[in-house]
């Protein structure tokens, strides 16, 4: 994207797409939360910030708005700012990952748990190898026969044990097969989503653990978790999974946010849900 000179040149200065983080400084106008919300001293996303900055209190949030609106654009403003302030923030592609079309709750505690090891290894930070085997023993553990020896197949190629130090590397190729597994294998998918659902406090346990070690290292600053493309599954989501994924992701200790299409700003606090109107007539 680039700037016109001419009128003939305007239409290729214009793109459908939201701003990235490396486009800000460019093209992101400074006053155009105000003109979105017709405030100029308060702001939606700035109140997801303060959210983020309250060390006491675990929060997930829902950023609705409808389509064109800027919900994108927002939050990669808001990772930019966090990251630049000190915070792990890490964008999962859902619809990359998953089968949109077939989606339950357990299919994002098990993409958060790779986005909070791939936070960890990227700021180096230390989880201990009891932890990391407790990880690859729940997905081998209790699995059918074929997929139980596909994982510690891969296991061994890669190296996992407690004696050296690419356990880590390895379980995140182990969460390579297991997302190829959600999106196209639905026989292995089922045995997935039953393991979430059988052991699903012991995985929020370790999700937890690791977000806490995370936190320790940013000096109490928490990961933050951003589920991009969710919108255009969100209305098969409804009802008791937010129920049961807003109630489970707090006890994480993290932030959650996703996006959809309706006219409105939903956030979720730990006892209350708020609403700010997004105009159309603003993009």
């Amino acid at each position: 994207m680039k700037y016109a000179n001419h009128v003939c040149e305007m239409i290729n200065a214009f793109s459908p797409a939201p701003l990235q983080i490396n486009q800000m400084a460019e093209f992101y106008c400074e006053d155009t939360m105000e003109y979105r919300t017709s405030d100029k001293y308060n702001s939606p996303i700035e109140d997801i910030i303060d959210l983020c900055s309250n060390e006491e209190e675990y929060s997930a949030c829902l950023l609705l708005g409808h389509r064109g609106c800027g919900k994108s654009t927002e939050l990669n403003r808001m990772t930019q700012r966090l990251i630049h302030e000190g915070y792990h923030v890490k964008t999962v592609n859902c619809g990359m990952d998953l089968d949109l079309f077939n989606i339950v709750y357990s299919d994002l505690f098990i993409l958060m748990g790779e986005a909070l090891l791939q936070i960890a290894e990227e700021s180096e930070c230390r989880i201990g190898n009891a932890v990391l085997e407790k990880i690859k023993n729940f997905w081998v553990d209790g699995m059918e026969t074929r997929i139980a020896q596909e994982t510690a197949a891969i296991s061994a190629e890669e190296g996992i044990t407690v004696e050296n130090k690419g356990i880590l590397a390895g379980i995140l190729n182990l969460f390579v097969k297991i997302k190829t597994d959600l999106k196209f294998n639905e026989e292995t998918r089922k045995e997935y989503r039953q393991k979430i659902s059988v052991r699903s406090s012991e995985w929020i346990g370790i999700l937890g653990h690791i977000a806490d070690e995370i936190a320790k290292k940013t000096g109490g600053k928490r990961p933050i978790i951003i589920f991009e493309d969710l919108d255009k599954s969100i209305r098969r989501m409804h009802g008791k999974y937010f129920t049961i994924m807003r109630q489970s992701y707090q006890e994480c200790g993290f932030q959650w946010y996703t996006r959809s299409r309706s006219g409105f700003l939903t956030m979720c606090g730990f006892q209350r849900w708020r609403a700010i109107l997004l105009p159309r007539h603003c993009q």
